[in-house]
């Protein structure tokens, strides 16, 4: 484990006959302590999709910026350099996307980055930008590693409004020539800090505080 938050020094992109791919030695991040507002990691979401008969589940949690201090900005731009790193190779290597002689900006509306813009296209509402961090699928019945904020077992029961931080393990860059590319993240745990009774940024900053940033993020 590196306290380096520089991703770009720990994975080398390369293209073999129009394939994009990289090398990295295993790379898991423990996120700082973020909000969540629409996440999908309950009982109830385990039932309805077993009600639907569906063995394979997508659990995920949205890490927003809302009440973002230090340390979560730092996390955020942990994964912008990635994302831009990657950015700046598919310009250099089009071929990834089956495509030639874009520029660098009509190449940027390809890519699927970590943190997004979220607007809701019903209201124009706009709020905190966000990553999804999601398991990728579980191929049994899910028991995701979930815990409270004093290390004990949460099984299954992060709702809108919690604290959490998260552990990602990267998987790598992904491509659809003509479509999309981005870089792979996959969730395998969750810590549930804390809840905020009213979801504002200011809440956000005083639930924050007792968590010591020095330690945030971790490769």
């Amino acid at each position: 484990m590196t306290t380096s938050t520089d991703l770009r020094n720990l994975v080398t992109f390369s293209v073999n006959n129009g394939v994009l791919s990289a090398s990295f030695q295993p790379l898991t991040v423990t996120t700082p302590p973020m909000v969540t507002s629409f996440p999908k990691l309950t009982r109830e979401d385990l039932l309805k999709d077993v009600d639907r008969g569906i063995n394979r589940l997508d659990f995920e949690l949205d890490l927003t910026l809302l009440g973002a201090k230090q340390p979560q900005v730092a996390f955020q731009k942990m994964m912008d350099d990635l994302d831009d790193a990657l950015l700046d190779f598919a310009v250099q290597n089009q071929s990834v996307l089956g495509k030639k002689g874009l520029t660098r900006e009509q190449i940027a509306i390809m890519q699927k980055r970590q943190f997004r813009q979220r607007i809701n296209h019903k209201t124009g509402r706009q709020y905190p930008d966000a990553m999804v961090a999601r398991s990728k699928g579980m191929r049994e019945m899910p028991r995701m590693p979930t815990y409270d904020e004093h290390g004990n077992p949460y099984y299954l029961d992060v709702t809108g409004n919690d604290i959490v931080s998260v552990v990602l393990v990267y998987l790598g860059p992904y491509s659809k020539p003509n479509n999309y590319f981005g870089n792979a993240w996959q969730l395998v745990g969750v810590q549930r800090l804390g809840h905020m009774d009213r979801p504002d940024a200011a809440e956000a900053k005083t639930s924050f505080v007792a968590w010591d940033s020095s330690a945030f993020p971790a490769l």
